[in-house]
This record gives structure tokens, C-alpha cells and sequence, in this order.
């Protein structure tokens, strides 16, 4: 019996370090602060002392509707799409997926695999996101990080503020 336990243990070990080395996992980490905006200070002929900065908190549901949009699928659809993750793959063509299906079954498969976590008492928001290719980790956090800035800026625009500047523009 113990021949046999050792061996198990042997071939466990080595079936493990195998797979790490044969298989690597990149993370790739990035964090997003949250800040209430921007103060606009007076502008006056005389010098004036800067303003004093005033530290809005940030909100316990403020900061979960942000991790919500990171959570997005328009966002998550927009990196798969930039990043080629719905691919075609032998799998796929074996099952006769549509472009749709593929595109689908990706936005879930990133959406499983970023882990979006605020960090306590504080304004960041961490996410990584591990593959086993790093320049496609940090390529998928990347478009991530445009996606969600480029949705984050729509979500707070007043509407009808891009049409009045370009009727001023004409």
C-alpha cells in the first residue's frame, strides 16, 4: 500500500509541474479609481489661492454600479469582438456554431473569467484577467479599459449635449 500511495503521489506531482510548465497562465491586473469629477476653479484678472479640494466620498452602490458596467455585455461583446476571442475553433465547426453563437459563448466565457473586485474602503476597482498568452491578456484589459471608458463617459453626457456643440461647430 505504500508502493501504490507513493506512486499516486509521484505521478500527482509530476502531472501537475508538467501542466505548469507545458501551460502557463499570464494575469493581467489593472485597477480603475473612482473620482466624483472635476472642479472647475474660478478664473479671475488677480491671483487667487488654489481652491481647497473638497473629498467627496465615493458610495458603496456607486462604486457596485461601476463593477456592474465593467460587468457590462455591450462592453464584454465590444473586447471579444476587438480581441478575436469568438473564433472560429475545430469545436465550433464540429457543432456547426453561427458567428453569433461563438460571439455568445465568448462574451460568457471573458465574463467568467475577469474577476471585477472592489478593494475596501477605498475608490479602486481591481481586474485581472489570466490566459495563457500575455500579450492577450493585456490586449483583453486593454480594450477593456476603452470600452468601459468610452461607456462610462456616454452613461454621465447629458443628451443632447454632443448635438447643441455641433450646431454651434456649423
Amino acid at each position: 500500500h505504500q508502493r501504490l500511495l507513493l506512486v499516486s503521489f509521484a505521478l500527482a506531482a509530476a502531472s501537475g509541474i508538467l501542466y505548469a510548465a507545458l501551460f502557463p497562465s499570464y494575469q493581467a491586473e489593472m485597477k480603475v479609481m473612482l473620482r466624483r469629477g472635476r472642479m472647475d476653479p474660478v478664473v479671475t484678472p488677480t491671483p487667487s489661492p488654489s481652491p481647497a479640494f473638497e473629498h467627496d466620498e465615493i458610495t458603496e452602490e456607486e462604486l457596485n454600479s461601476e463593477v456592474e458596467l465593467l460587468h457590462d455585455e455591450d462592453i464584454l461583446r465590444q473586447v471579444v469582438i476587438e480581441n478575436g476571442l469568438g473564433q472560429k475553433t475545430w469545436i465550433s465547426s464540429l457543432t456547426g456554431q453561427s458567428p453569433e453563437e461563438r460571439v455568445e459563448k465568448a462574451v460568457r466565457r471573458l465574463a467568467r473569467k475577469l474577476d471585477i473586485q472592489p478593494v475596501r474602503k477605498s475608490r479602486l476597482i481591481t481586474v485581472s484577467y489570466s490566459s495563457p498568452d500575455a500579450r492577450r491578456s493585456a490586449a483583453v484589459l486593454s480594450s477593456l479599459a476603452r470600452s468601459y471608458l468610452a461607456k462610462h463617459a456616454s452613461s454621465i453626457r447629458p443628451s443632447g449635449e454632443e448635438n447643441f456643440f455641433e450646431q454651434q461647430v456649423n
